[in-house]
């Protein structure tokens, strides 16, 4: 019986209608092919050379892609360890107290936050203990506003420009 299943011919996707049906066919298609494989074993030619093509439309070979991957992961390697090293050289200058220093063609300048930490604050002196450092502050709820509301409320100063 399994020899005359392996025998027989494939059943034609015309017929099936459904699209599980469809799934099934491929599924157990596969299955079978997989089998089929494993079963008769084919030998292999002596290392086939594949090339790929890139979406720029250059190919590459096996070895050519391998060397690039290594190549790839040396040059993160180092780009990690460089980064490391200027996180220590960036830590030993940021030590240095506040000022400017000429440094060859290079101005270096070391300045410490002097932001004001409103969550740090906050969790140090909560509302409910000290209520005399806080103030109701009314705020406009701008998602209400109309846009021409918006533009005749709206500073006039020059625009922002960011480059990143």
């Amino acid at each position: 019986m399994t020899t005359k299943a392996m025998a027989a011919p494939p059943v034609p996707v015309t017929t099936l209608t459904k699209a599980r049906d469809v799934h099934n066919h491929e599924v157990l298609t596969g299955w079978l092919t997989a089998r089929r494989n494993r079963l008769n074993p084919t030998r292999k030619k002596e290392k086939e050379m594949t090339t790929h093509t890139t979406l720029t439309g250059a190919t590459i070979t096996d070895e050519q892609l391998q060397a690039l991957a290594l190549e790839l992961v040396n040059i993160q390697a180092d780009i990690a360890h460089l980064k490391e090293e200027a996180a220590k050289i960036e830590a030993t200058l940021k030590a240095l107290p506040n000022g400017k220093y000429t440094c060859g063609d290079a101005t270096l300048t070391v300045s410490h936050p002097r932001r004001f930490n409103e969550k740090k604050f906050v969790e140090t002196y909560p509302v409910e203990s000290f209520p005399q450092f806080y103030q109701t502050v009314r705020k406009v709820d701008l998602k209400t506003l109309a846009p021409a509301l918006k533009d005749q409320f709206a500073e006039d100063s020059t625009a922002r420009l960011t480059i990143r």
